[in-house]
Parts: C-alpha cells; sequence; structure tokens
C-alpha cells in the first residue's frame, strides 16, 4: 500500500476571505519537485457560508534563514444560497515568527469579483 494516503499534513486556517470572517480545515502533500497539492473547506460569514479550494503551492525562495515563500494557486467554490467558482492566487509565508507550523497567506481570491484573502494557519 503507497503511503501517499498518510502523507497529507492537516492544518487549521483563518482569517478574512470572501467578504467576511473564515476558519477551516486544509490539507496539504509534501513537496513534489518543489510543489504541494492542497485542498480544503472553510466557513464563512459571508452571503454564502461554505468555501472549499483545491490546488498547488509551488517554492518561490527563501525569505531569509529557511522562511519559504510559495504562490498558491487554486480553484475556489464558494456556495450556500449560491454557487460561485473561481480561481485564487496568493503568497504563502511558512515559518512565520521563526515557528515551522506557523504559516501567513496573502492574496486574491477572484469569484464573482476580486476579494482579498488574508489568513494565518497552524499545521499540526
Amino acid at each position: 500500500m503507497s503511503n501517499f494516503a498518510f502523507a497529507f499534513q492537516p492544518a487549521v486556517i483563518g482569517g478574512v476571505r470572501n467578504n467576511g470572517a473564515a476558519i477551516g480545515l486544509m490539507a496539504e502533500h509534501g513537496r513534489f519537485f518543489n510543489a504541494n497539492l492542497r485542498f480544503g473547506a472553510e466557513a464563512t460569514s459571508g452571503t454564502n457560508p461554505v468555501l472549499i479550494f483545491y490546488g498547488g503551492k509551488f517554492l518561490l525562495g527563501n525569505l531569509a534563514k529557511g522562511v519559504p515563500v510559495s504562490l498558491a494557486l487554486s480553484i475556489l467554490g464558494n456556495f450556500g444560497n449560491t454557487f460561485h467558482a473561481g480561481f485564487g492566487i496568493a503568497l504563502n509565508i511558512d515559518r512565520i515568527f521563526g515557528y515551522k507550523p506557523l504559516f501567513a497567506e496573502l492574496g486574491v481570491d477572484l469569484l464573482e469579483a476580486p476579494k482579498l484573502q488574508a489568513q494565518l494557519g497552524l499545521k499540526f
């Protein structure tokens, strides 16, 4: 049996996303040629309360002393009263404040209209 199914690292994420506060869970798979597979779901306080995403994270380089910076690209689905599909692009910084499981993400969700997203996450 392959170890692929057991190699996903879960994380709790939260912040501001698509018209409101958001909190959710995501999973990320280790590096394939400097790229990670990631997916998850978030509950939001916006008009459509559920956001799901599936995409990749591509290593760009290091800021300083082993602080990786990556580009995250995602396919998004936002649903509740209505359904909207779109894309997301974000800059992801791992190991912020020198704490390995902590990461920050800042980007734009392109659903109905472009919306800023800013989040913190904790891998476990």
